[in-house]
């Protein structure tokens, strides 16, 4: 089991994965907030093996659109205020 934590916003998104013990897997990195970044992101996503939980911000209106690019990925949306 993987996890990938997301951090949103305007121009740039930061995100980590990290394996069930909590050890790095993909260290901390940003994608443009634009159609190469997400190609990007597509690309270290379906390169991690196994089952994938990601967790992002659940900021105004981007998260719904946030399509699973892999196939045993969840999407965990969180808001920290709540």
């Amino acid at each position: 089991m993987h996890y990938c934590g997301i951090d949103i916003a305007k121009r740039k998104h930061v995100l980590a994965v990290v394996d069930e013990k909590g050890e790095i897997v993909k260290a901390p990195f940003s994608v443009d907030n634009s159609r190469a970044g997400f190609e990007q992101l597509r690309d270290v996503l379906v390169a991690i093996p196994g089952q994938l939980t990601v967790g992002l911000e659940a900021t105004g209106l981007s998260w719904p659109k946030t399509p699973s690019a892999r196939q045993h990925t969840s999407i965990a949306p969180a808001n920290i205020l709540h």
